[in-house]
Protein backbone atom coordinates (compact mmCIF):
# COMPACT_ATOMS: atom_id res chain seq x y z
CA UNK A 1 0.00 0.00 0.00
CA UNK A 2 1.31 3.55 -1.05
CA UNK A 3 0.54 6.02 1.64
CA UNK A 4 1.21 10.21 1.12
CA UNK A 5 3.20 11.06 3.58
CA UNK A 6 4.94 14.97 4.22
CA UNK A 7 8.50 14.60 3.13
CA UNK A 8 9.95 16.02 6.80
CA UNK A 9 8.51 13.30 8.44
CA UNK A 10 9.94 10.36 6.32
CA UNK A 11 12.53 9.11 9.50
CA UNK A 12 9.97 9.35 12.29
CA UNK A 13 7.73 7.68 10.27
CA UNK A 14 9.82 4.59 8.61
CA UNK A 15 11.39 4.38 12.48
CA UNK A 16 7.92 4.52 14.08
CA UNK A 17 6.58 1.74 11.60
CA UNK A 18 4.27 3.67 9.97
CA UNK A 19 5.19 3.10 6.67
CA UNK A 20 8.22 0.34 5.86
CA UNK A 21 9.97 2.24 3.12
CA UNK A 22 11.05 5.61 1.21
CA UNK A 23 10.51 5.15 -2.29
CA UNK A 24 9.55 8.25 -4.03
CA UNK A 25 12.20 10.21 -5.30
CA UNK A 26 15.09 9.25 -2.77
CA UNK A 27 18.21 9.94 -4.48
CA UNK A 28 21.24 7.93 -3.85
CA UNK A 29 24.46 9.63 -2.03
CA UNK A 30 26.72 8.47 0.69
CA UNK A 31 25.34 9.72 3.62
CA UNK A 32 22.00 8.31 2.70
CA UNK A 33 23.52 4.99 2.79
CA UNK A 34 24.78 5.26 5.83
CA UNK A 35 21.35 6.12 7.49
CA UNK A 36 19.13 3.71 5.61
CA UNK A 37 19.37 0.08 3.62
CA UNK A 38 19.31 0.51 0.02
CA UNK A 39 18.23 -1.09 -2.58
CA UNK A 40 20.47 -0.79 -6.07
CA UNK A 41 19.31 1.98 -8.51
CA UNK A 42 16.43 1.44 -10.10
CA UNK A 43 16.19 4.71 -12.39
CA UNK A 44 18.20 7.21 -13.42
CA UNK A 45 17.37 10.75 -13.40
CA UNK A 46 18.21 14.39 -13.99
CA UNK A 47 18.19 17.87 -12.32
CA UNK A 48 17.23 20.01 -14.73
CA UNK A 49 16.65 23.48 -15.62
CA UNK A 50 13.21 24.55 -16.80
CA UNK A 51 12.47 27.59 -18.60
CA UNK A 52 9.70 29.33 -20.74
CA UNK A 53 9.68 27.86 -23.99
CA UNK A 54 9.82 31.68 -25.67
CA UNK A 55 12.55 32.21 -23.09
CA UNK A 56 15.85 33.65 -24.51
CA UNK A 57 17.82 30.90 -22.38
CA UNK A 58 19.70 28.58 -24.01
CA UNK A 59 22.35 26.89 -21.53
CA UNK A 60 23.48 26.53 -17.44
CA UNK A 61 25.38 29.70 -18.54
CA UNK A 62 22.37 32.01 -19.95
CA UNK A 63 20.25 31.65 -17.05
CA UNK A 64 23.46 31.17 -14.02
CA UNK A 65 22.75 35.34 -13.32
CA UNK A 66 19.08 34.90 -13.37
CA UNK A 67 16.48 34.17 -10.59
CA UNK A 68 15.82 30.81 -10.14
CA UNK A 69 13.24 28.79 -8.78
CA UNK A 70 14.97 26.12 -6.43
CA UNK A 71 13.05 22.77 -4.61
CA UNK A 72 13.66 22.99 -0.82
CA UNK A 73 15.83 19.11 -1.31
CA UNK A 74 19.04 18.86 -0.08
CA UNK A 75 19.50 16.63 -3.14
CA UNK A 76 18.87 19.31 -5.53
CA UNK A 77 20.44 21.80 -3.31
CA UNK A 78 23.76 20.28 -3.43
CA UNK A 79 23.81 19.41 -7.09
CA UNK A 80 23.02 23.14 -7.83
CA UNK A 81 26.29 23.79 -5.44
CA UNK A 82 28.31 21.02 -7.19
CA UNK A 83 27.53 23.00 -10.65
CA UNK A 84 29.03 26.11 -9.16
CA UNK A 85 32.28 24.74 -9.88
CA UNK A 86 31.83 24.13 -13.37
CA UNK A 87 29.50 27.08 -14.17
CA UNK A 88 30.06 29.67 -11.37
CA UNK A 89 27.94 31.07 -8.59
CA UNK A 90 23.88 31.08 -9.28
CA UNK A 91 23.55 34.47 -7.83
CA UNK A 92 20.05 34.92 -7.36
CA UNK A 93 18.31 31.49 -5.92
CA UNK A 94 14.73 31.05 -4.44
CA UNK A 95 14.30 28.40 -2.33
CA UNK A 96 10.50 27.02 -2.39
CA UNK A 97 9.21 24.13 -0.43
CA UNK A 98 7.16 22.43 -3.04
CA UNK A 99 7.30 22.31 -6.90
CA UNK A 100 3.74 23.61 -7.05
CA UNK A 101 4.46 27.13 -5.45
CA UNK A 102 8.20 27.11 -7.37
CA UNK A 103 5.66 26.25 -10.67
CA UNK A 104 3.38 28.97 -9.22
CA UNK A 105 6.32 31.72 -9.01
CA UNK A 106 7.45 30.80 -12.71
CA UNK A 107 3.59 30.72 -14.02
CA UNK A 108 3.76 34.61 -12.23
CA UNK A 109 7.50 35.33 -13.98
CA UNK A 110 8.75 35.87 -10.32
CA UNK A 111 11.36 33.24 -11.12
CA UNK A 112 13.16 32.88 -14.60
CA UNK A 113 13.68 29.30 -14.24
CA UNK A 114 12.96 26.25 -12.22
CA UNK A 115 15.63 23.58 -11.08
CA UNK A 116 13.84 20.54 -10.43
CA UNK A 117 14.31 16.62 -10.89
CA UNK A 118 13.22 15.25 -14.50
CA UNK A 119 10.78 12.89 -12.90
CA UNK A 120 9.11 15.34 -10.85
CA UNK A 121 8.50 17.56 -13.17
CA UNK A 122 7.88 15.44 -16.67
CA UNK A 123 3.95 15.52 -15.89
CA UNK A 124 3.77 19.03 -16.04
CA UNK A 125 6.26 18.78 -19.20
CA UNK A 126 3.77 16.39 -21.03
CA UNK A 127 0.40 18.52 -20.07
CA UNK A 128 1.88 21.65 -21.08
CA UNK A 129 4.04 21.09 -24.88
CA UNK A 130 5.19 24.23 -26.47
CA UNK A 131 4.76 26.13 -22.70
CA UNK A 132 7.66 24.86 -21.31
CA UNK A 133 11.66 23.29 -22.37
CA UNK A 134 14.18 22.03 -20.59
CA UNK A 135 17.77 23.41 -20.95
CA UNK A 136 19.77 20.78 -23.12
CA UNK A 137 22.36 20.57 -20.13
CA UNK A 138 21.91 18.70 -16.70
CA UNK A 139 23.05 20.53 -13.43
CA UNK A 140 23.54 16.50 -12.33
CA UNK A 141 22.50 13.28 -12.64
CA UNK A 142 20.88 10.67 -10.14
CA UNK A 143 20.30 7.47 -9.39
CA UNK A 144 16.91 6.75 -7.37
CA UNK A 145 16.80 3.60 -4.83
CA UNK A 146 14.53 2.73 -2.22
CA UNK A 147 15.38 3.48 1.49
CA UNK A 148 14.22 0.52 4.33
CA UNK A 149 15.19 1.02 7.76
CA UNK A 150 18.79 -0.37 8.54
CA UNK A 151 17.79 -3.07 10.03
CA UNK A 152 15.14 -4.22 7.81
CA UNK A 153 17.66 -6.56 5.51
CA UNK A 154 15.06 -9.27 4.44
CA UNK A 155 12.50 -6.67 3.11
CA UNK A 156 14.72 -4.75 1.53
CA UNK A 157 16.36 -7.88 -0.62
CA UNK A 158 12.82 -9.06 -1.52
CA UNK A 159 11.56 -5.81 -3.00
CA UNK A 160 15.26 -5.67 -4.94
CA UNK A 161 14.48 -9.58 -6.02
CA UNK A 162 11.02 -8.60 -7.08
CA UNK A 163 12.24 -5.69 -9.03
CA UNK A 164 15.18 -7.76 -11.05
CA UNK A 165 12.13 -10.67 -11.99
CA UNK A 166 10.17 -7.85 -13.07
CA UNK A 167 13.09 -6.44 -15.40
CA UNK A 168 12.89 -10.04 -16.92
CA UNK A 169 9.80 -9.23 -18.26
CA UNK A 170 8.56 -6.21 -20.46
CA UNK A 171 6.75 -4.74 -17.76
CA UNK A 172 9.25 -1.80 -16.17
CA UNK A 173 9.80 -0.95 -19.78
CA UNK A 174 6.35 -0.35 -20.50
CA UNK A 175 5.78 0.96 -17.11
CA UNK A 176 8.41 3.37 -17.42
CA UNK A 177 7.09 4.39 -20.95
CA UNK A 178 3.69 5.03 -19.97
CA UNK A 179 4.90 7.38 -17.15
CA UNK A 180 8.28 9.27 -17.79
CA UNK A 181 7.69 8.65 -22.10
CA UNK A 182 10.69 6.91 -22.25
CA UNK A 183 12.68 3.43 -20.03
CA UNK A 184 14.31 5.05 -17.83
CA UNK A 185 14.68 1.68 -15.49
CA UNK A 186 17.82 0.87 -15.32
CA UNK A 187 17.53 -2.41 -13.17
CA UNK A 188 19.51 -5.46 -14.81
CA UNK A 189 20.60 -2.87 -17.59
Amino acid sequence: VFKVIKWNERDKLLKEGEIDCIWSAFAYSKEQNEKYSLTSPYIKSAIILVVKDKSPYYSIQDIREKKIGVMFSSSIQASLKKAEFTHGVFKRTVVFRTTQEALNAFEKDEVECVVDDLLSTSTLLRANKGSYRVLDEAIAYEEYVIAFRKEDIALKNAVESTLEEMAKTDFLEKTSKKWFGANISIIGR
